[in-house]
Parts: structure tokens; C-alpha cells; sequence
């Protein structure tokens, strides 16, 4: 489990649809867990969650939001 101390830590930066995040924060909120404490952990699991069908999906995203350019995939 990490336990860097908060100088080591470093910052994640997302802009996500009102949707997801409300998705994040609500259902952490209802777990009693942090947004950041959800991350840090799914972050030493990425390679076992990121299956191919997640990936073509990440991937169909991220190029929509490129075609729409920048201010409107806020």
C-alpha cells in the first residue's frame, strides 16, 4: 500500500463529463473512501483493469474529445 508522505506525493488532473464526476464523488462519499484514496490504489492495479475492451473504449473517448478540441471536452 503507498504511503508516500505528502511532499512525495504528486497531483492527478482530470476534467471528466458532470456525470462521471458526480459518479466518483458520490459513490466514494457513499463507500466512506476518498476520490484520491480509490486512485491511488486502482493505480498499482492498472495493468489487470485495463483490459483490451476498456482500452478500445478509453481510446474511442479520447479521440472524440481530441476532434472536439480542447475548450468544449471540458
Amino acid at each position: 500500500m503507498p504511503t508516500d508522505t505528502p511532499a512525495a506525493r504528486k497531483a492527478l488532473h482530470a476534467y471528466l463529463s458532470t456525470e462521471s464526476h458526480n459518479a466518483w464523488h458520490d459513490t466514494c462519499a457513499g463507500e466512506g473512501v476518498s476520490v484520491s484514496g480509490v486512485l491511488e490504489i486502482l493505480g498499482s492495479r492498472l495493468e489487470v483493469l485495463l483490459t483490451d475492451e476498456l482500452v478500445r473504449e478509453v481510446r474511442r473517448l479520447d479521440a472524440a474529445r481530441r476532434r472536439r478540441g480542447p475548450s468544449q471536452s471540458q
